[in-house]
């Protein structure tokens, strides 16, 4: 009973990160293609997603950055344990850390100076918005073995 609550969580944990996360970059898109009007958003609204973008991808450096086995290192919040999943799944993609961790900086950068953020950018969002998908797909298939 317990693997089932400790799954249940983790999955609400999990939509709860990639709804944030997706409806940031939406914004951030939207932001970029010149239409806040069309969806009604403000400048307020396209800080926050910078900042919730920003706060998931310094988690990530940081992450990245350690050497050793990831599998000991134990979360503190939600987003760390979501951000722990995503390394995770990155370094099963085959690409040294060093290309991660650059790509991450720039973005990080990016979206510090209010820059449009580059096409590699967009594509390590893109990438890290799939993970978290499957993550949870991972989970609720999961669940619903139990």
């Amino acid at each position: 009973m317990s693997l089932l609550a400790a799954l249940s969580g983790k999955s609400t944990s999990d939509e709860e990160i990639l709804s944030q996360l997706n409806e940031a970059v939406m914004q951030l898109q939207a932001d970029a293609l010149g239409k806040l009007d069309a969806f009604a958003l403000g400048k307020k609204e396209i800080e926050q997603s910078r900042q919730n973008v920003i706060q998931l991808l310094e988690i990530l450096q940081e992450l990245l950055s350690q050497t050793g086995d990831l599998q000991f290192v134990i979360p503190d919040t939600p987003q760390e344990s979501a951000a722990k999943d995503i390394v995770l799944k990155l370094e099963y993609r085959g690409r040294p850390r060093a290309d991660w961790l650059e790509d991450i900086h720039s973005a990080i950068s990016n979206l510090r100076d209010s820059k449009p953020l580059s096409d590699s950018d967009w594509v390590l969002l893109e990438d890290i918005v799939d993970i978290l998908d499957t993550e949870l797909a991972e989970d609720l298939r999961e669940l619903s073995r139990q």
